[in-house]
């Protein structure tokens, strides 16, 4: 066991370290450099609550920014190593499929939390300059972001194992937005009222994840409360959905021919 962990630690170190190499430090910061730019248009031409529009603009840029990035990552995180053949070197020593992925995943966690803190801070920075407040519920869209980040990044993990980065990319993005629009268009009138319809979109809703429901940004600009039994039961969602792909991921990468 202890072994097992030291060698998903060690994959996990040269990981983050792989993908510090790459250039997805430049996207960061480049993210970064236009949800500022962002900002302050927006403070600049807001007529009306600036720290508001800063807050709206920040986060919505923060979380679409997070989710490129974690479409990015997760598409090269183990195709590149079974691409070029690395795989097989490191599976041919004494590491375990599960430990190695428990290693890919661990490291490219901690750089997508990394990267999505960073651009996340910087929108809470400008909204806390223009006097914007902080509230509990502001650091919960905060999480739940990340573990939406997470669940893209464990998408496209799974689409990489068995198709090519270009699939990976478009599969995960369809996915992505099948799990807003699905959720969304069930509280259509001409929705419910079509019960073919209905059970079509129960039946979708089952399988595809909620992101809609992990998204808390429109209560905090609408200044809405939601009872902690509710952001509870919405984090266990999302680390459950997070688990269940995790797993479907492990089952996936035994059942490959790599060695």
């Amino acid at each position: 066991m202890g072994q097992s962990i030291s060698q998903s630690l060690v994959i996990a170190n040269y990981t983050i370290r792989d993908l510090m190499r790459s250039k997805v430090l430049y996207y960061i910061i480049v993210l970064i450099g236009m949800i500022q730019l962002l900002s302050l248009l927006a403070k600049e031409l807001s007529y009306a609550v600036p720290a508001k529009i800063v807050l709206d603009i920040g986060l919505g840029a923060a979380s679409i920014s997070s989710l490129l990035l974690a479409v990015l990552v997760g598409s090269r995180l183990v195709a590149d190593e079974i691409e070029f053949k690395s795989v097989y070197m490191i599976l041919s020593r004494p590491v375990s499929r599960i430990s190695y992925l428990i290693g890919k995943i661990i490291g490219a966690m901690a750089i997508i939390l990394t990267g999505v803190a960073l651009i996340a801070s910087t929108a809470l920075v400008n909204f806390w300059i223009l006097d914007g407040d902080i509230s509990a519920l502001l650091w919960w869209a905060v999480g739940l972001m990340i573990v939406e980040t997470f669940i893209v990044l464990m998408l496209a993990t799974l689409f990489s194992i068995i198709t090519n980065n270009l699939i990976t990319i478009m599969s995960t993005i369809s996915i992505y937005l099948a799990g807003h629009l699905i959720h969304d268009s069930m509280l259509l009138s001409h929705i419910k009222g079509n019960y073919l319809l209905t059970m079509l979109f129960k039946g979708g809703g089952m399988i595809l994840p909620n992101f809609s429901r992990l998204e808390i940004l429109d209560y905090l600009l609408y200044q809405q409360n939601l009872p902690l039994e509710i952001l509870l039961a919405t984090l266990f969602y999302g680390i459950g959905y997070l688990l269940l792909l995790i797993s479907i991921i492990f089952l996936l990468f035994r059942r490959q021919e790599l060695v």
